[in-house]
């Protein structure tokens, strides 16, 4: 079809035709903004995108497999800018269509960095304050940094997730370079990632800072040579900063590093991330042992969660449903992939410096797998995490012939929104209105136990007022701490409690149904006083401890 046009034509055709796919972005954006994603809805966010969307998303697609097919294509810039726009439709859409930053976390952490540089004072009164100023040092440094220099608010943090994608994109592309590999199967490691990435890491918290560290680290790793003393410094001090920033990414680069260090004979930069780490770790001994103990007993109890029926049958809702199974479709896939691989190599299929290449993603791989021993419930979701850009770049480089990969470039395309957006109502937005009953809460200084049927509302809390770490606050996930043979027993002990619409979605979407309302038609829940609703948000003043 373009047999008789310049590579710098086609260059220019394809330039023209992302500019018409991002009108279209914008254009749905404009056409859709805000969007409140109801638990109803089997595909979440999906469900509420219009025409214009996806007219746009389809153009991309295709300039996808054109650059794919044009031969004399050799431009990075090219598969750069069809990059990003790929990351801005498929992960960067919840941005600019939702009316708030998605997670609670991103609130409390960034409100707690801000508060100590606005007022010159850490409130070493209360219990806790010092926690997360110890934890996170890295963290609350560049924050500050930020607002120091830029001036910069928490409402441009909702926009974090698009510089998270700028990061995902130059590490993922960086990687094929260090491995001096052709432009289009760095473009296909990049694309394998940003379609594989659905566990939604991408909100400004330590979380997000201690990835991005992670996975710089995994790039300077990505060579079938000794790293120089150069590369050795670089990945001390980008270690450092992982392990004063985020502990479990802390952990899953000490394994991968080490691991991949010990193959190279590396032994002097073992040495030094040893050092730097059990250094970090005695400093926060009375802070981490116990937690550590109880997170390796947790994750021995709770490691094949994933795997549990009820995950996939009976009460869940159909959003849910969607989300699992099309997570698990990831975890199919890369399984052939990773198996296929396995007898490539056990057979001498992959040869030379291919096969070198191959064999140290696979031992970073195998390394950072061990993170199934380390967490909180949530092992096998955190390992995916840290898996997905090595899987991406042992898939692309394991395969000489490109196109093999493209069916499966297609079927990620299909099932990556199912996957990212299917559970929206439950984790993937945080509502106007839960603000205003957390705030109006926060500023009340009431300091008596409450029950919120929303886990954020206690983090959204303290983004008002740090006080209320002090508080004590029970939710759907540590109410039975209370041993109450019943909901209901379980709220009559409690002073206050709250019903927010994001708490029932969430509950609903996961279970469709929500055990705590039915304790406002017992005796003490119709003698309880209501005393703050905006539609949305409630707040009761149990009647057992009414005057």
């Amino acid at each position: 079809m373009f047999s008789n046009i310049t590579s710098a034509q086609r260059a220019k055709i394809y330039l023209i035709l992302v500019f018409f796919s991002l009108i279209f972005f914008f254009f749905a954006v404009w056409q859709s903004k805000p969007i409140i994603v109801e638990p109803q809805k089997a595909f979440g966010l999906v469900s509420y995108l219009p025409f214009t969307y996806w007219l746009g998303l389809l153009i991309v697609v295709a300039v996808t497999f054109l650059i794919l097919f044009d031969k004399s294509l050799k431009r990075d810039y090219m598969f750069i800018v069809v990059l990003m726009t790929i990351a801005l439709f498929v992960s960067g859409i919840a941005v600019f269509v939702q009316p708030n930053a998605s997670e609670p976390d991103a609130w409390c952490h960034f409100q707690g960095a801000y508060d100590l540089l606005r007022t010159n004072h850490l409130q070493i009164s209360v219990p806790n304050a010092l926690e997360s100023y110890n934890s996170w040092p890295i963290y609350h440094f560049l924050t500050a940094t930020i607002v120091s220099i830029a001036n910069v608010g928490f409402a441009l943090v909702k926009y974090v997730p698009l510089v998270w994608l700028v990061f995902l994109i130059l590490v993922t592309y960086g990687v094929g370079k260090r491995f001096a590999l052709g432009n289009k199967t760095c473009f296909i490691i990049s694309v394998l990632s940003i379609l594989s990435m659905w566990s939604g890491v991408n909100e400004y918290t330590p979380r997000l800072l201690g990835l991005i560290a992670f996975l710089v680290i995994f790039m300077m790793m990505m060579t079938t040579k000794k790293n120089t003393m150069g590369e050795n410094v670089v990945i001390m001090l980008l270690f450092s900063a992982v392990v004063m920033t985020h502990g479990t990414s802390s952990i899953a680069a000490l394994f991968a590093v080490a691991l991949l260090s010990i193959y190279k004979k590396n032994y002097t930069l073992i040495f030094f991330i040893v050092i730097i780490f059990a250094t970090w770790q005695m400093y926060l001994t009375p802070l981490m042992f116990r937690a550590g103990i109880l997170g390796i007993r947790n994750t021995l109890l709770n490691i094949f969660e994933v795997t549990r029926l009820e995950n996939y049958q009976g009460a869940a809702s159909t959003g849910r449903l969607v989300a699992r199974y099309s997570q698990l479709t990831y975890l199919a896939i890369y399984g052939i992939i990773m198996t296929s691989i396995v007898i490539m190599l056990f057979f001498k299929k992959i040869t030379g410096e291919h096969r070198q290449q191959v064999i140290t993603v696979f031992i970073w791989i195998i390394a950072t797998a061990g993170m199934l021993l380390v967490g909180s419930g949530q092992e096998v979701t955190r390992t995916y995490t840290f898996l997905v850009i090595p899987l991406a770049c042992i898939t692309s480089i394991s395969f000489l012939n490109w196109k093999v990969l493209l069916p499966v470039m297609g079927v990620l395309f299909v099932i990556f929104p199912m996957a990212r957006y299917s559970t929206t109502a439950s984790w993937g937005q945080v509502l106007t209105s839960e603000l205003k009953g957390s705030e109006f809460w926060a500023n009340r200084n009431v300091e008596e136990a409450y029950f919120a049927d929303n886990y954020s509302v206690p983090s959204l809390c303290m983004h008002y007022n740090r006080k209320m770490l002090t508080f004590s606050y029970y939710s759907p996930y540590n109410i039975s701490k209370l041993k109450k043979r019943t909901p209901n027993e379980a709220l009559d002990t409690i002073p206050f409690i709250m019903f927010s619409k994001q708490g029932n979605d969430a509950l609903t979407l996961g279970t469709k149904t929500n055990p705590y309302l039915g304790w406002l038609d017992t005796e003490k829940g119709r003698a309880s006083d209501l005393f703050y609703n905006n539609g949305y948000f409630q707040i009761y003043h149990n009647g057992s401890f009414l005057p």
